[in-house]
């Protein structure tokens, strides 16, 4: 991150030591070729994201060709769009690469049409719950698992009593 941030660029690209796309320092990525999105195969390896494995979901479920396929730099370079996902970032448009220009240099529009779906599903899938009732896209919380924390005094209190917990 640190390289990519001395290039003025919001995030680094990782690729294996076969040269092919990986992922990104903090998220997944998809490319377009035509009409299909294009995402590095899990053997690559990458991390199977939540939101990745989402937006295959709601690509394929809105007719949208979707593939695990190897992307190598001359094929990245030369997609059409190209996006990251992640839990943050939820559908980020790369606009470049470096100084290489991404399609017209502005966000296309199949992932534009990503972005829309995605904020959609989100909201459908957490209407009227707070996030910790019903959280959008995961799996459902247990009951052991703890409720985010709003007020720091509170947080300063549950984290002091989890490290006495762990020292016993």
């Amino acid at each position: 991150m640190k390289a990519a941030a001395e290039r003025r660029c919001n995030e680094a690209l990782w690729f294996n030591t076969d040269l092919r796309l990986a992922e990104g320092s903090v998220c997944n990525v998809f490319i377009i070729e035509g009409e299909s999105l294009i995402t590095p195969p899990l053997d690559t390896p990458v991390l199977p994201g939540v939101t990745r494995a989402k937006i295959i979901e709601i690509a394929k479920a809105n007719d949208v060709v979707v593939s695990e396929e190897e992307i190598i730099i001359e094929r990245l370079l030369a997609a059409t769009e190209v996006f990251l996902t992640g839990s943050v970032l939820q559908v980020m448009p790369v606009t470049a690469i470096e100084k290489h220009i991404v399609g017209k240099g502005t966000p296309g529009e199949l992932t534009k049409r990503m972005a829309d779906w995605y904020q959609a599903e989100i909201e459908r899938e957490s209407a009227g719950h707070a996030p910790w009732e019903k959280p959008s896209l995961f799996k459902e919380y247990t009951d052991d698992y703890p409720k985010p924390i709003v007020d720091h005094a509170e947080a300063r209190d549950a984290a002091l009593k989890m490290f006495k917990d762990a020292k016993g």
